[in-house]
């Protein structure tokens, strides 16, 4: 957060929205076992919250990775494009890849650059939170599939 300009106030308000946003999916996914999901949302959380900022750290996100990338992505349509998209994103700048680029870049991408493996974590724990949240909620019976 200070290289982006930010406080400690500030940093404290998003570490525990996001120690929130993880509580709040793990609780009301409590009664399927999933580990390597459940296993992979902590351990990229915990590299987020981590004090001190490794590069090896983020080993720990290999379970989230084998996770998301184990499982279909969603069907047709803005849903999928967006799932591939965020992946595609999130592994760049996990891997390492840009800190291979010595060149001038734009001003907005220089902040990206200075946090690629902090974004590409956020990216990774927003995939994971809403895949729980959003795409995995049972599809709605019709009105005349209804048991009477």
């Amino acid at each position: 957060m200070a290289r982006l300009g930010g406080n400690i106030a500030t940093a404290v308000i998003l570490d525990l929205l996001g120690v929130g946003a993880v509580a709040a999916v793990l609780w009301r996914g409590r009664a399927t076992s999933q580990p390597a999901y459940e296993v992979g949302m902590t351990a990229v959380l915990a590299v987020l919250l981590a004090p001190l900022d490794r590069l090896h750290y983020y080993v720990f996100a290999l379970p989230a990775w084998t996770d998301l990338f184990s499982r279909p992505a969603p069907a047709r349509g803005w849903r999928r494009a967006a799932w591939l998209g965020l992946l595609g994103v999130a592994a760049l700048l996990t891997s390492g890849m840009l800190s291979h680029i010595s060149s001038a870049l734009p001003t907005v991408l220089r902040v990206i650059r200075q946090n690629t493996y902090n974004v590409g974590a956020i990216i990774l724990l927003l995939v994971l939170v809403t895949r729980r949240a959003v795409l995995s909620q049972p599809p709605q019976p019709s009105p005349t599939s209804r048991p009477l």
